[in-house]
C-alpha cells in the first residue's frame, strides 16, 4: 500500500507567528519542483497518494473533525497505508493522534521538537499544549526528543515529570550522537509498537530552518533529524506521521519547507513499495 500525504491548512491556535497554514502547499511545491522521488539509497521510486487537504473550518473542533474524517475516508475500506499529515501548527498533531488512535488504540506518540508543549490547558487549546491534552485526554506514552535549553518553562519539566513523558534533550544528541542518545527510550519502549510520530520542524538548528514559526537556537543537526527519523521508522511500526511548524511568510528562500519536504521523502522511503523491517524486541520494562 502506498503511504498517503494528507494536508491541515491550519494555524488558528498558533502562539507566536502565523502562517503555518499555508506549508501544506510550500511542502507540495518542494515535493513537485526540487525533490525527486527516486532514491539513489535504495535505487527506487518512492510512490505515494496526496489526499489533498483537510476541510479544517474556523476552530479547532472543526479542524479535528476534519482530519478524523479525511483519515477514516482514506482507511475506510480496511487497508491502513500510513498517512502523513502536512502541518499546518502542532495542534494538527493532537488532530492526528485522535484520528489514528481508534484504528491502533495501544499507539505511543514520539515528538520531535525543541518545546514540551505540556502548557496549561486553561486559555483553551494551543500549538503550545497539544502534547498535555493528547496525555490527559487520550493517556497514550509519550516520549520527546529534542527538547531545547532555553526553550521551556520551568514548570513544564515538572508537568513532564508527573505526566510520565520520556525526555531526550538535544544537547544529548550532540554529545552522543543519535544511536546513543536513544538507548534510554529503547530500553523503556517495545520494538514493533504502533508510532505516531510528530515532527516540529523547530527540532532542526534555526540554520537550516529559519522559517519554523519559532526557529531554534541550539537545534539538531539536519543529519541527526534524518538519523532519527531512520531509527523510528525501524524499530517502531510508525502508523502515522506529520510535520508541522513550516512557516513560509517567514521562508523566503523555501529552505524549511524543502527540508520538510525531505524529511516526508525520507519516511515514505520506508513504507513504498519495500516492507518495513522491524528491529527484534528487547526484554525488560516497557511503556
Amino acid at each position: 500500500m502506498d503511504p498517503i500525504l494528507l494536508g491541515v491548512p491550519w494555524d488558528g491556535t498558533t502562539l507566536g507567528r502565523k502562517g503555518a497554514r499555508l506549508a501544506p502547499g510550500a511542502i507540495r511545491e518542494e515535493l513537485r519542483q526540487r525533490l525527486h522521488p527516486y532514491d539513489a539509497a535504495s535505487g527506487h521510486m518512492v510512490r505515494w497518494g496526496d489526499a489533498g487537504d483537510a476541510t479544517v473550518g474556523a476552530t479547532h473542533d472543526e479542524m479535528l473533525d476534519g482530519v478524523s474524517n479525511a483519515v477514516a475516508e482514506q482507511w475506510k475500506a480496511g487497508e491502513r497505508p500510513v498517512i502523513g499529515l502536512l502541518g499546518g501548527d502542532h495542534a494538527v498533531a493532537y488532530a492526528g493522534i485522535r484520528a489514528v488512535r481508534p484504528f491502533f488504540p495501544e499507539l505511543m506518540v514520539l515528538s520531535l521538537d525543541s518545546h514540551l508543549d505540556l502548557r496549561p490547558r486553561d486559555q483553551g487549546p494551543s500549538n503550545g499544549n497539544w502534547a498535555l491534552r493528547m496525555i490527559e485526554d487520550f493517556r497514550r506514552p509519550l516520549v520527546e526528543i529534542g527538547r531545547g535549553r532555553f526553550s521551556n518553562d520551568e514548570g513544564l519539566f515538572e508537568t513532564a515529570r508527573k505526566s510520565g513523558v520520556h525526555v531526550v534533550p538535544a544537547s544529548e544528541l550532540r554529545r552522543r550522537g543519535v544511536s546513543r542518545a536513544v538507548e534510554p527510550v529503547e530500553a523503556v519502549t517495545e520494538s514493533g509498537r504502533d508510532v505516531y510520530l510528530s515532527i516540529d520542524i523547530d527540532v532542526v538548528h534555526q540554520a537550516a530552518a529559519p522559517g519554523a514559526t519559532a526557529p531554534s537556537v541550539d537545534g539538531i543537526a539536519v543529519d541527526d533529524l534524518l538519523d532519527l527519523l531512520e531509527w523510528a521508522s525501524r524499530r517502531f511500526r510508525v502508523r502515522a506521521f506529520d510535520i508541522c511548524e513550516v512557516n513560509p511568510p517567514v521562508d523566503p528562500t523555501s529552505v524549511t519547507a524543502r527540508l520538510a519536504g525531505y524529511a516526508a521523502l525520507s519516511l515514505l522511503s520506508r513504507y513504498a513499495p519495500s516492507s518495513v523491517d522491524v528491529a527484534p524486541a528487547r526484554s525488560g520494562e516497557r511503556i
